[in-house]
């Protein structure tokens, strides 16, 4: 084996390890959402507003039903998420990507860099800007490693 047949092989075995523990982590990350709503809720009014507790402006009065489906939208989106995270860890397992197949990098890269751009596009626009700071994280363990592997990807007949 040559050199490059060498190194390529390595990159492709660390940015998969890599692409591996990053799904499973976003899957897990996402199921919390559902199984631990609560906690997902005051983290992410931590995170956008700067404590655990969304203040409501004097006068007002929070109207639980409002609180409720707070929690309600951030399950959905766990369930998404975590269910987003174990398709991607179940397409590094498959014949197509350990063959190096171009859909199957396709199949994984595509929808992160959707994702990526809509997702932190949005989140820039309407002024959530730790939500941008959270996606660059996961784009750093999703995005990095599938451009880092594009060139080993190729069509297959």
């Amino acid at each position: 084996m040559s050199d490059d047949a060498a190194a390529d092989n390595r990159l492709f075995s660390r940015t998969t390890s890599v692409l591996k523990v990053a799904t499973t982590f976003s899957a897990i990350f996402g199921f919390g959402f559902v199984a631990f709503n609560g906690l997902t809720s005051d983290f992410f009014d931590w995170m956008v507003y700067g404590s655990r507790k969304l203040e409501v402006p004097r006068g007002l009065v929070e109207d639980s039903r409002s609180r409720d489906y707070v929690k309600f939208v951030y399950g959905i989106l766990g369930a998404v998420l975590g269910g987003w995270g174990m398709q991607m860890r179940m397409h590094l397992d498959t014949k197509a990507w350990r063959g190096r197949e171009l859909a199957a990098w396709r199949g994984v890269a595509y929808p992160v860099f959707a994702w990526f751009v809509v997702d932190t596009s949005f989140s820039y626009l309407t002024g959530f800007l730790p939500n941008c700071v959270l996606n660059l994280g996961f784009f750093a363990a999703l995005g990095v490693p599938l451009l880092m592997n594009r060139r080993l990807f190729s069509e297959k007949e």
